[in-house]
């Protein structure tokens, strides 16, 4: 777990990939730590993100890039 979170760190922005009822929601993040042999991702309990996640928790995916790409 610990080299996913420092990918994760090296990423900056990183993107979890949700359902909000019936529909794909994507999202930038910025944070992401480990704890208990888990990864937790920070975010605004004010959001949907929160309760999306722990309705939906077997539908989601992250992605992320250390690469920096210049148009």
């Amino acid at each position: 777990m610990n080299k996913v979170v420092e990918f994760l760190a090296d990423c900056h922005t990183f993107f979890l990939a949700t359902i909000e009822e019936d529909q794909p929601r994507v999202r930038p993040f910025g944070i992401a730590m480990e704890w208990e042999g888990k990864i937790y991702i920070c975010t605004n309990n004010k959001k949907k993100v929160p309760d999306n996640n722990r309705s939906n928790c077997n539908h989601y995916s992250i992605s992320g890039s250390k690469e920096v790409i210049h148009f």
